[in-house]
């Protein structure tokens, strides 16, 4: 490995250009920092919000665990990144700037300087070249990918990767305490800054360690472990309490990323040609291939480089091979050739077409999966190299004369590019094969609450950058002094046109006298006091407009129901269904009984019509709000206490029925409906699918039974309850009589259970009846939840 080298002019001078590089490709906010955000404002408005929250924690004025939004869930900063690292690395900006927007626009520059840096610093030291590790930093700076995320602070934070790299090349160097504290310091940064690539990261940082300690021996020796068991120990002492907590949080409120959303946002191969739109060179072509999580784009600089690297490799270790008339070789190896070149075409023609169908002498022959060909080419060809002695003589002298890094970047390119496909590898949807995602998606801790592995693509730059700055030291190497900068100026004036994308879109951000002013006068509510602010979301995929009451309670600080981050809470989405209905008796039912103290009702979101309907709903309920305030749009209520005072008095009811009696039969998934009076709550009947009306679940209660109340549980599944629904009730099953009927309906919460998923259940029917035949049919469709049943309970007394 290339030795030392002192901060030197063209260090400086490097580091200058990236700053400078940093301000010219986010043109033009250098000129809105105080009041404008990049890209569109809504995931800015979070992190504008946990920076603020952050530094309440630091002031002393919150807890970690005690985030006001999502109210009255708990330890809601972790449903998304806290972003300790961020803030601990904005404090100095913060102790000068109250402003947030500067603080987010100033953290957001540096993150483009410290990646060229990083890079810079690591190349320099593997390539011992300054212009080369110089492009390998801008490769690694301004690739498509960043500006994809210009909304997502933390996504491009993912420059001390780079930095704990140089610090791990160091220590297999030099096993020192210093090399071991800064690995660990760097790596800590990494995870509190984005966890996402501290997950990542932290697979391709184990195969470093077990790689080159291999390769060194380092393992061997009393040292290598002594240092290595400080960075474990700093690591622990920071990351454990944070991942605890964060581990403990998620299973608790079972927050895991299905196998379907995985595939969702994962890679296909065509969005590695996908660039934002607004990017000057590419974006008109191949802009549309792909939403800002597949805008993958490599470049072709960092491409080329990789491949002739290799070949030159390959060059060196082969020109050394005996020249004269080869060996005379098996026939065997043409059939088996032969053979891969027919499953090629057949691949290709798959790929192009949908496959084909035919019956021959009566047989019936078919291909139309990818899968089968392409998978059999694989195992083929590892199959040649295996076993051909020429081949594999061949590998094993160009992997010899490679050396030991690239061959760990190499290795860190072509794993991290197929993790980034996600549990399969697929092309405009279309499944090619079963990816190696599959099996850590499954297997490694951590990774089942984690979606976007489409993500990985930041390992596979980071080795494209080492790899291209390794490929230009090695030519230049070669060329006469004067034309290796004019080499350089080629080769970065390239990848900066091919990534230029200016200018970037920008949003404002209401700050000072342009923050509505009722949010002063929530701010003045007593300490404790507690707000929902309506409209809510109506559905799953708009909860981005709740960044902004979010982002407006960083003025106010009081607990807030609604929220915006990673995860949301089943109580959340309860809440924000039951409020479409608001104002009603339901909806201040249920508020009260999450001791919930003021609506806030942006009623400037209402068309005349609307708000006159909703001011004239509001006087029917004046018994239940009184108006505190009305200014700019907004109108201010106090929750008065109701619920509590005029809830029917309930006579304690037990569980009657013997279950082991009752058969049933549903619209969908008939086979398993035991499962929802099987006595064991962790089993359930489902749907399946999206309810859809007249979907229904008839039981057999075996005997005739006298019953007050029919209760549906929801268990693990708390959002698959009925909206809308009728109970019938039958003394034979030929003759039904209406016994109930849901309308808008869902599970009533008390502060207490939101995070209690046992309480969680749907009241089918308080009509006191006889029957022996139930039937719960569903009377509207919902376009998303299904309907799941965990446990039904008769009550009576």
């Amino acid at each position: 490995m290339p030795g030392e080298r002192s901060f030197g002019r063209w260090d400086a001078a490097a580091v200058l250009l990236f700053a400078l590089a940093s301000i010219v490709f986010t043109y033009p906010l250098a000129a809105h920092l105080s009041d404008h955000v990049p890209g569109d404002p809504h995931d800015s408005l979070y992190t504008l919000y946990a920076l603020s929250y952050d530094y309440r924690v630091l002031g002393g004025e919150g807890s970690i665990l005690g985030a006001n939004i999502f109210y009255p869930n708990q330890g809601t900063l972790f449903y998304g990144v806290p972003l300790f690292g961020l803030a601990l690395i904005g404090a100095p900006i913060r102790l000068f700037s109250r402003n947030p927007v500067l603080l987010f626009n100033i953290l957001f520059l540096s993150s483009f300087f410290l990646c060229g840096a990083g890079l810079y610093f690591l190349a320099r030291r593997l390539t011992d070249s300054r212009p080369a590790a110089l492009l390998g930093g801008l490769v690694f700076a301004f690739f498509p990918y960043r500006f994809a995320h210009i909304s997502h602070l933390e996504i491009l934070y993912f420059a001390w990767i780079p930095f704990c790299l140089l610090f791990m090349h160091r220590f297999f160097e030099k096993a020192s305490w210093g090399n071991a504290v800064g690995m660990a310091v760097f790596f800590i940064l990494q995870v509190l800054c984005c966890a996402y690539y501290g997950a990542f990261f932290a697979l391709f940082a184990f195969l470093f360690v077990v790689y080159y300690a291999a390769k060194t021996g380092f393992w061997k020796t009393g040292r290598f472990w002594s240092r290595a068991a400080v960075f474990a120990a700093l690591c622990l002492a920071v990351l454990g309490p944070y991942f605890y907590s964060f581990i403990k949080l998620h299973q608790g409120m079972r927050f895991l990323r299905p196998r379907w959303e995985v595939e969702l946002f994962s890679a296909q191969l065509q969005n590695f040609l996908a660039v934002p739109p607004w990017n000057r060179l590419w974006g008109g072509l191949t802009g549309g291939l792909g939403g800002h999580e597949w805008q993958l784009y490599p470049g072709l600089v960092p491409l080329v480089l990789f491949v002739l690297y290799w070949r030159s490799i390959r060059h060196e270790a082969l020109s050394a091979e005996p020249r004269g008339r080869p060996a005379r070789r098996s026939p065997l190896w043409r059939i088996w050739d032969a053979i891969n070149a027919v499953v090629v075409l057949s691949t290709v023609f798959l790929a192009a077409t949908p496959g084909f169908k035919a019956v021959a002498a009566g047989v019936k022959i078919s291909g139309r999966r990818l899968q089968d060909p392409l998978t059999l080419l694989i195992i083929s060809l590892v199959g040649r190299c295996l076993f051909d002695g020429r081949i594999r003589g061949r590998i094993h002298r160009v992997l010899q004369t490679a050396g030991t890094a690239p061959k760990y970047y190499t290795a860190a390119v072509v794993a991290a590019g197929a993790l980034s496909f996600g549990p399969s590898v697929r092309i405009f949807g279309r499944k090619i094969l079963t990816g190696p995602y599959e099996w850590v998606y499954r297997w490694v801790p951590g990774f089942q609450s984690l979606r976007a592995s489409s993500r990985f693509t930041v390992v596979v730059m980071l080795g494209l950058a080492v790899l291209s700055a390794m490929a230009a030291a090695r030519f230049l190497n070669r060329m006469p002094a004067r034309r290796r900068m004019v080499a350089v100026g080629i080769l970065a004036t390239v990848v900066l046109l091919e990534y230029f994308s200016v200018p970037i879109p920008l949003s404002s951000v209401p700050l000072g006298r342009e923050v509505p002013a009722i949010y002063a006068v929530v701010a003045a509510l007593p300490a404790e006091a507690t707000l929902v602010e309506l409209p809510m979301p109506t559905r799953d995929n708009e909860e981005w407009r709740e960044s902004w009451p979010v982002y407006y309670s960083i003025y106010h600080w009081k607990r807030l129901v609604n929220g915006y981050s990673g995860y949301s809470p089943p109580a959340y989405r309860v809440v924000r269904e039951a409020m479409q209905e608001f104002p009603s008796k339901s909806a201040f039912d249920l508020l009260e009984s999450l001791e919930v103290g003021y609506v806030l009702v942006r009623t400037r979101d209402f068309d005349a019509a609307k708000r006159e309907d909703f001011f004239r709903r509001m006087l029917q309920h004046r018994q239940r709000a009184d108006p505190v305030a009305d200014a700019d749009g907004f109108s201010l209520y106090k929750i008065l206490p109701w619920y509590e005072a005029h809830r029917p008095a309930e006579n304690p009811l037990r569980l009657v029925g013997d279950k082991r009696l009752w058969t049933g039969r549903a619209g969908l998934n008939s086979v398993t409906v035991g499962r929802a009076f099987d006595g064991n709550p962790a089993t359930f009947w489902t749907t399946g699918y999206p309810q859809q009306k007249g979907d229904f679940l008839t039981i057999d209660l075996g005997r005739v039974e006298t019953f007050e109340r029919i209760d549906l549980r929801l268990q693990s599944e708390p959002l698959d309850y009925p909206r809308n629904f009728s109970v019938e009730a039958s003394p034979d099953g030929a003759a039904w009589t209406p016994l109930d009927a849901g309308r808008n309906s869902f599970p009533l919460l008390t502060k207490r259970t939101v995070e209690d998923f046992s309480a969680y259940k749907t009241i089918a029917s308080r009509v006191p009846g006889e029957a022996r035949y139930l039937r719960i049919t569903i009377t509207e469709s919902h376009p998303t939840r299904h309907w799941s049943v965990a446990e039904v309970d008769l009550l009576g007394r």
